[in-house]
């Protein structure tokens, strides 16, 4: 399963917020959230049914390092633009994110319920999709690209954070 979300994230999670206000001291309160969210939802459908699960973040690194884009693009949810590495969903567009990817040891047939949506294709008009290149290039520019993929294989995220900010 892929774990993400549009806006309408954002309700829940400012709850959750309220609720756990420690999640405000946290380096990333939003992968903090949705790991505890789908933890405590899948220990108790695992106490239920015995289901086997693994959870993997977007934010981990090294050996747990995935691309929820890609696993978007594959599975039809979102095309994944080569231009501009955006992701982009059938009625959401761009305004989406991705939190990780949910394995569950179970049959798939259990929960298909529908066909995925087609993908998008062409969004952009070629002007649009020039600037957003040239914008892409930009910050690529700026970007230590190889020490970035570098990290990204490490355990450690403060790094690579660091590698990733732009100054225009």
């Amino acid at each position: 399963f892929l774990i993400g979300h549009s806006k309408k994230f954002w309700q829940p999670f400012v709850s959750g917020l309220k609720r756990d206000p420690a999640l405000l001291q946290e380096t990333d309160p939003i992968d903090v959230y949705t790991k505890k969210t789908v933890s405590l939802e899948m220990q108790q459908q695992e106490k239920e049914s015995g289901e086997d699960y693994d959870l993997f973040l977007s934010s981990e690194y090294g050996d747990r390092l995935i691309s929820t884009q890609r696993v978007a693009d594959i599975a039809g949810l979102a095309q994944l633009d080569y231009n501009t590495y955006l992701s982009i969903h059938p009625v959401y567009g761009p305004w989406i994110a991705f939190r990780g990817v949910l394995v569950v040891n179970e049959p798939v047939d259990a929960y298909l319920a529908a066909e995925p949506p087609s993908p998008v294709r062409g969004l952009l008009s070629k002007e649009e999709e020039e600037k957003a290149k040239d914008k892409l290039q930009m910050a690529l520019n700026a970007t230590n690209v190889k020490e970035m993929a570098k990290e990204l294989q490490e355990e450690k995220k403060t790094e690579t954070v660091a590698t990733w900010r732009f100054d225009p």
